[in-house]
């Protein structure tokens, strides 16, 4: 029995140097892990990864002096520091960080961006409001959305008595006129219609009410994406899975290969055309996902399937490299419950009574895990250190840091945004690994995927203080302290005045009701329309 065993071990080794001869994906192979909220990383960095807590480095464009830039009325670039007012009715401007305050109006400028926000200055055009509209002959600032072909979306936010009103328009390269877009149904309906017409589902979709004025900018992506489609276009991201318009920017890309009705089924690809995964989606502002959902080995084997409805993961199914079923789970409360645990030959490794041992090894971390189940759930997990110690990846009381708020204030204090990384707009997660010990200290500290090397220096020399000062509370099993080792999300996220223009796919993500955050897309060089 144990011969057959190592057999196996040694076959599935094979198999996976087979399958990721070429190395690890940078930040993307991860290998086997589960982060500080118990939630499991099967062996990749997933673009729907979205942790239940995390720690956050924060910058918010433009709530202090960013770096930015405004065009004047003769169409000058004046470059300096930008920080918004309320409402956007003016902004201050400063030619270097510590200069001298001035205040910029919109009779005084025809634009201006600051980080990856763009605005321009619009006058005759009509507030909507939901009980009435009021024609605005006056100079004001209103955001630049998105260029679709000849037709350019802007937001405009003024306030009212007691709210803020938005306004959505739309600008057409051949007119002066900026046409909104009404809050009341029958009239929205009208203007709607006539803009987004030409997607013929789409139409039918906004004259039979499915759509409101607010929904403006899922129109707008639906347009988008649909000319992509017909002209077979690809949709390019960078590494944080912002968009971008421009292919040298791209590090993924995208291609919808069908469209029915209002259902776009899209692939997603690294630069070099390696498959990551495909799926339906309904909408794209947010992104909301339906039906099932495949993911990709490196060498194009299958390796996961996911089950959607209304946007919440229901199933799933992953795959040994040799395209074995390894496991089968279903979600209750957000919380796989495992149905199907097979090794490499088909055996089942789950019992009925719910209990069992699965033995694998990690051919991206390059080392044997052991998970036991119990009630079909993981009840441990757990590897030997290289001088043969067990160390827990999760166990039913898993370390925690103590007083999570005071240690997020600690860090929100300690550290800065890297101005390198703000300047270039890169923001995500950085996984930072390391062993809670049983006496609370951490050691081996390590970045397992990063950002920059400002960024992975900034929290790993902060987190090196619980190397010496105990802010974990430790593990246990069986009433005893044990090692676990664990990996802490970090999320470096730059928030910007426009949702629209933020990192949306994780709008309407089943786990942001514990967490959210917004990060921006990547600036426009000059707004779009000028």
């Amino acid at each position: 029995m144990k011969s057959t065993s190592h057999f196996l071990l040694l076959l599935f080794l094979l198999i996976s140097v087979k399958a990721f001869s070429q190395g690890p994906l940078s930040n993307y192979e991860l290998g086997y892990f589960f982060d500080a909220n118990a939630q499991m990383i099967d062996g990749y960095f997933d673009v729907d990864y979205v942790p239940q807590k995390s720690l956050e480095v924060a910058y918010t464009l433009g709530k202090d002096y960013t770096p930015g830039y405004y065009y004047d009325l003769g169409n000058n670039k004046i470059q300096g520091f930008l920080k918004y007012a309320q409402y956007n009715t003016f902004f201050q401007f400063r030619s270097y960080k510590e200069g001298i305050e001035k205040t910029i109006k919109p009779k005084e400028c025809s634009s201006y961006v600051i980080g990856v926000d763009s605005f321009t200055v619009i006058e005759n055009f009509t507030v909507e409001r939901q009980l009435t509209s009021a024609q605005s002959n006056k100079r004001e600032f209103a955001e630049v959305m998105e260029q679709v072909g000849s037709l350019t979306f802007y937001k405009h936010i003024r306030a009212g008595a007691s709210n803020v009103v938005t306004t959505y328009l739309v600008k057409a390269d051949s007119s002066n006129a900026y046409i909104s877009f009404p809050q009341k149904p029958l009239k929205f309906k009208k203007v709607a219609s006539a803009v987004f017409g030409e997607y013929t589902s789409l139409k039918e979709r906004i004259e039979a009410g499915h759509y409101t004025c607010e929904d403006v900018p899922v129109l707008i992506k639906l347009l988008k994406y649909k000319r992509k489609h017909d002209r077979n276009e690809k949709i390019y991201f960078n590494k944080a899975w912002d968009e971008v318009n421009e292919p040298e920017k791209a590090f993924y890309y995208a291609l919808t290969e069908s469209v029915e009705d209002s259902v776009f089924h899209q692939k997603f690809y690294f630069n070099d055309g390696t498959l990551i995964y495909e799926g339906d989606f309904t909408s794209f502002f947010p992104h909301k996902r339906k039906g099932r959902f495949s993911w990709y080995y490196p060498d194009g084997s299958l390796r996961k399937k996911m089950q959607y409805y209304k946007n919440k993961p229901l199933r799933g199914v992953t795959y040994h490299p040799n395209g074995q079923v390894h496991r089968e789970f279903r979600f209750m409360k957000e919380e796989p419950v495992y149905e199907l645990v097979q090794n490499l030959d088909g055996k089942n490794l789950l019992h009925s009574s719910g209990r069992g041992i699965e033995t694998f090894y990690d051919s991206i971390a390059q080392r044997q895990i052991t998970y036991e189940f119990e009630d079909f759930k993981i009840k441990n997990a757990y590897f030997q250190d290289e001088n043969g110690k067990k160390v827990y990846q999760t166990c039913k009381r898993n370390a925690k840091i103590i007083g999570f708020k005071i240690f997020q204030n600690r860090l929100s204090k300690d550290l800065s945004y890297p101005d390198n990384a703000l300047l270039k707009n890169i923001h995500g997660y950085v996984f930072i690994k390391c062993i809670v010990e049983p006496d609370g200290l951490v050691s081996d500290i390590q970045i397992l995927k990063g950002l920059t090397p400002d960024c992975n220096r900034l929290i790993k020399t902060f987190l090196s203080k619980s190397t010496t000062e105990v802010h974990w509370k430790p593990a246990k099993v069986r009433g005893k302290n044990v090692a676990q080792e664990v990996v802490l999300p970090v999320d470096f996220s730059i928030k910007g005045f426009s949702r629209y223009r933020n990192h949306y796919w994780t709008h309407d993500n089943h786990w942001m009701h514990h967490h959210y955050h917004t990060v921006p897309m990547p600036t426009i060089t000059v707004p779009a329309g000028f």
